[in-house]
């Protein structure tokens, strides 16, 4: 996983969008991989539950842009 992110230029220099890379190799179906990402993100991941709402999220898995924003 690569994570980037965009930060604000005023104090306190907030995150304002983030991006995460999923590297991912095998044969590995697609749709199960897309909704383990939803999944750690909806349920499981106690980070994103804590980010603020107002920050825009996205992903990407193996360079390929997910349909959905997370």
């Amino acid at each position: 996983m690569e994570v980037e992110g965009t930060r604000a230029d005023d104090h306190p220099k907030r995150f304002t969008d983030i991006h995460i890379h999923y590297v991912l190799e095998g044969d590995l179906p697609e749709d199960k991989v897309v909704r383990a990402i939803q999944l750690s993100k909806e349920k499981y991941c106690s980070v994103s539950h804590s980010l603020n709402a107002n920050i825009t999220a996205s992903y990407s898995i193996n360079g390929v842009k997910g349909e959905k924003q997370l």
